[in-house]
This record gives structure tokens, sequence and C-alpha cells, in this order.
């Protein structure tokens, strides 16, 4: 299992709207799941988890009975390309959950039995999870593409590079005190890492409401840093000028 790395996503971007949009459909109370088995960005199979038909999810005791019926997102995923007829030797299943809202939320470990016996009897590559998790804790749910539309940025344009003082030092504390965290607690492993970034960013964002702050995602956008320079420079030409 490894994390993806925010290089990859545009690569990929189809696999991570389909996963989220299959965990959306997910029809399980508990936790919204869904997962996407590719191979070089071509979409194999999708599946949510869900119980098995005919049987339904009935939100009175869906939660008490879950794991006893429930069929996993990855295994629905890789029925779904086994029925296509799909080859799955060295495909990739990318895996994710959302809360009731719709915004994703760090997985927990991937690693059950049923679904590691499916990677290895058919020769799966690799599970992935979107790291996003400490922009997800600090933001209230909200990935770096959303904030990245959110703040109505270019293609190209770096997130880091739009953000003012506040924010700024909110996500550098935020950066600074996971790392503390990672090695004070001797933190091993993708997903406890994850774990680790996700709870100190929704900690801060938590002692941000308490001191009566704006959230994040609500400061204003600044200028890129290259605009300002520009103008920076413009304004102390016509100063020497004058």
């Amino acid at each position: 299992m490894r994390l993806l790395e925010s290089k990859e996503l545009i690569q990929i971007k189809p696999v991570l709207d389909k996963a989220i949009e299959q965990a959306k459909l997910s029809p399980c109370q508990k936790s919204k799941r869904g997962a996407v088995v590719f191979k070089d960005s071509l979409v194999l199979g999708v599946g949510n988890n869900a119980p098995p038909e005919p049987l339904w999810c009935n939100p009175e005791i869906c939660r008490a009975i879950c794991a006893k019926y429930t069929v996993h997102a990855e295994q629905n995923a890789v029925f779904n390309a086994l029925n296509s007829r799909q080859n799955l030797a060295d495909a990739s299943i990318f895996h994710i959950k959302v809360n009731e809202n719709g915004l994703t939320v760090p997985s927990n470990d991937l690693s059950c039995p049923e679904c590691s016996r499916l990677v290895l009897r058919f020769h799966l590559k690799e599970f992935i999870l979107f790291q996003d998790a400490g922009y997800m804790g600090l933001y209230g749910g909200l990935r770096q593409k959303d904030i990245h539309q959110k703040k109505k940025l270019k293609e190209k344009e770096s997130i880091l590079d739009r953000m003012g003082s506040e924010e700024l030092a909110a996500n550098l504390f935020r950066a600074t005190q996971t790392q503390a965290k990672l090695k004070r607690e001797n933190i091993q492993g993708e997903n406890k890492a994850n774990q680790a970034h996700y709870s100190v960013g929704k900690k801060i964002r938590q002692t941000i409401q308490e001191l009566g702050g704006t959230m994040p995602e609500k400061l204003q956008t600044p200028e890129h840093i290259k605009e300002s320079k520009k103008r920076l420079k413009k304004s102390t030409k016509a100063l020497i000028e004058d």
C-alpha cells in the first residue's frame, strides 16, 4: 500500500473522481467507501461497499449487521472488472472514503484478509490512498483539489503561493507539529502517519474556532507571489523616476 503523491493527482484524476462517485453511491450508513481498479489510468472496474443482492441496506439495522453481510468496495471493484473480462495483472486499486457530506476523509487500514487475498489471487500491483489528510483536517474535509478550486486558481498554480500570512502560518504550524508528533510518538506505517496528519490539522482547526478566528478556507486569496513581486518592482521604479 502506498500514498498518492500530489504530482500524480492530475494523471489519475478520472480514477479519483470515479472512486469518490462510487463512495457517494454506497448505501452503507456506517462507512461510505469507493474503489476503482485501474491500469495506466484506464478504469477496469468500480465498486462501493454494499450488501450482496438481493439484500439491501436498512438504516435501522445497518450498523448492527454491516460486518456480517457487507461486500467491501475493493471486492466489488474487482468483481466488476472480472465481469467485464478484464485482465487484472499488474493493475492498481484506489480506495477512498467519504463522510455524510460527501467529503473525503482518511481511510482505515486496507489490509483486511479478504481483500488481501483478492490482491494476491489476481496479481494486483498495489493499493493506493490519496494523501490529503493534513489539509482535510485543517480545512474541514476539503481536499487539496477542493482548496485549489475554491481559490479559483489556474491549473498549474500551487495553493501555497496563494495563501496569506495567516493561512500560511496555520499550514506551517500544522506541518511542523505533525512532524514533531511522528517523531515523538515514533509513529510507523503510512496509514498511522496519515491519521496523525489528519488529527493534527483537525486540532488546529478546532483551536482557530475556539479563538474566534476565521476558518482557513474562508480567508481571502491574495495575488500570486510572482505578481506581487512584479507590482512591487513597478512601484519602486515609478518612485525612483518621480
